[in-house]
C-alpha cells in the first residue's frame, strides 16, 4: 500500500476528509485503476454531499474492481445517504455475497434496513454482525436503536451500556444513550450523554436534535407529545397514516354525532377540543 493511500485511511479514521481527499487524488494521479481509492473517494465526497461525484467514483471502482467487495459497501453507503434504500440495499447483498464475514457490511445492511422501518431485519443483521465480533461498535449501536424500535427499551440500554464500557469515547453511543433515556422521560439524563457526544464529535447532528429534543422535554405538555412522537416513529409509514387518516375520520364521526345528538355534544365537544389541540400542537412542536 501505497504513502498516499496509508494517510488517507487514516486521515479518513479521523473524519479529516478534506485532506483524505487530496491524498487519494495524488494516489489516483499514480495509479488511476487502483479501485480502492476510487471507493474511498466516493466515501469522502458523500461526507461532503457532493452525491454526484461520489456516485461516479463508486461505479467506477466497481468498474475497474467488480469482485471488489468493499467497492460495493461503499456504493450502497452513498446511495442511503440519498435515501434511495432499495438500490443501497441491493449493493450490500452484493458486499455480503462476495465476503460474508465484514461485520461492517451487517452494519450497513441494518442501517439501511432501519431507514425502512424494517425493525426486526435491522435487529436480525445488526446481530448477524456482532456474531463475526461480539465488540463492533456500529453494530451494538444498531441493534440498541432497533431494540428501542421494538419497544425493548431495558435490552436497548443494556446493550448500550456495554458499547459505553468498551469505548466511552464514541459520540454514537452516547448518543443513542440520550435517546434512550428520552424515550424514559429522563431528560436531564439524557442531556448530559448528547452533551458529551458534541464534545465528541460536534458535527453529530443526532445528538444536536437529541440536545433540543431534552430541552423542550422539560416541559410536561411536550414530554406527552414526545411520547407520542416516539410512538408514531415505531410504526411503519403505513401504520402512520392509519393513524392519522383514522383520527381525522374519528373526529369527523364524533362531530356528525354531536350535531345530530344534542343531548350527548356536551360530552363529545371536549373530546374534539382536544383532540383539535393536540393535533395543532404536533403540527407546532417541532
Amino acid at each position: 500500500m501505497s504513502a498516499h493511500l496509508d494517510r488517507a485511511r487514516i486521515l479518513l479514521e479521523q473524519s479529516r476528509f478534506e485532506l483524505a481527499e487530496k491524498e487519494l487524488r495524488l494516489e489516483l494521479a499514480e495509479d488511476p485503476d487502483h479501485p480502492l481509492p476510487h471507493a474511498l473517494l466516493a466515501l469522502c465526497l458523500a461526507r461532503a454531499k457532493n452525491f454526484k461525484d461520489a456516485m461516479s467514483e463508486a461505479k467506477l471502482a466497481i468498474h475497474l474492481g467488480p469482485d471488489l467487495a468493499f467497492s460495493h459497501y461503499v456504493l450502497a453507503s452513498v446511495l442511503d445517504d440519498q435515501e434511495r434504500y432499495t438500490e443501497a440495499e441491493t449493493a450490500v447483498q452484493e458486499a455480503l455475497r462476495l465476503d460474508p464475514e465484514d461485520p461492517d457490511y451487517f452494519a450497513m445492511l441494518s442501517q439501511i434496513k432501519l431507514n425502512q422501518r424494517q425493525w426486526p431485519e435491522a435487529l436480525e443483521a445488526a446481530e448477524r454482525g456482532l456474531q463475526l465480533d461480539s465488540e463492533h461498535v456500529s453494530c451494538t449501536n444498531l441493534r440498541a436503536i432497533a431494540l428501542v424500535k421494538l419497544n425493548r427499551k431495558e435490552e436497548a440500554g443494556a446493550t448500550i451500556a456495554t458499547a459505553l464500557r468498551r469505548d466511552p469515547e464514541n459520540a454514537v453511543s452516547h448518543a443513542n444513550q440520550g435517546w434512550t433515556l428520552l424515550q424514559r422521560h429522563e431528560p436531564e439524563k439524557a442531556m448530559e450523554h448528547f452533551r458529551e457526544a458534541l464534545r465528541l464529535d460536534p458535527e453529530l447532528d443526532w445528538a444536536r436534535e437529541g440536545i433540543v429534543e431534552a430541552l423542550k422535554a422539560r416541559h410536561f405538555i411536550y414530554r406527552i407529545m414526545l411520547g407520542y412522537f416516539f410512538w408514531m416513529s415505531r410504526l411503519s409509514s403505513r401504520a402512520q397514516w392509519g393513524v392519522v387518516i383514522g383520527g381525522y375520520f374519528g373526529y369527523r364521526i364524533l362531530l356528525s354525532f354531536a350535531e345530530n345528538n344534542p343531548a350527548a355534544a356536551p360530552f363529545i365537544w371536549p373530546v374534539l377540543i382536544l383532540y383539535i389541540v393536540f393535533a395543532v400542537l404536533t403540527w407546532i412542536a417541532r
